[in-house]
């Protein structure tokens, strides 16, 4: 909600030009965000995806492996402890935007039918 000010990529964490540009290109004003032109295929051109093959890319064999025990399942996501209650900068309240703002804290969209429907999506 604040990446304005808060996303950075630090030294210690590696990452890729085109990775960084493609999150940039994403968290961004929605007046140059990637996408606002011609929707997924200008994320298909970005090139971090040089190397996609999107006309096959649902039939590719997996990098790794995931074992989902249910929809709901989370356990292959990395665990973060609780944050700190006594953080020395703090966001600002006033950079947090509106109320109406403060009820998409934390959100994320779920489309669960997409998970058990293949073939549904072209890209």
């Amino acid at each position: 909600m604040n990446w304005e000010t808060t996303l950075k990529f630090p030294a210690s964490v590696p990452i890729s030009k085109e990775a960084q540009d493609l999150i940039q290109k994403l968290c961004c004003d929605v007046k140059h965000r990637l996408g606002k032109d011609r929707g997924f295929e200008d994320i298909k051109n970005h090139p971090f995806f040089k190397n996609v093959n999107w006309d096959s890319v649902r039939d590719e064999k997996s990098l790794f492996n995931v074992n989902v025990k249910s929809i709901d399942d989370t356990s292959n996501f990395d665990e973060f402890p609780d944050g700190d209650p006594n953080l020395k900068n703090p966001v600002p309240a006033k950079s947090l935007g509106t109320v109406k703002d403060l009820a998409f804290l934390n959100y994320t969209y779920k489309r669960f039918d997409a998970l058990t429907t293949r073939g549904h999506f072209k890209f």
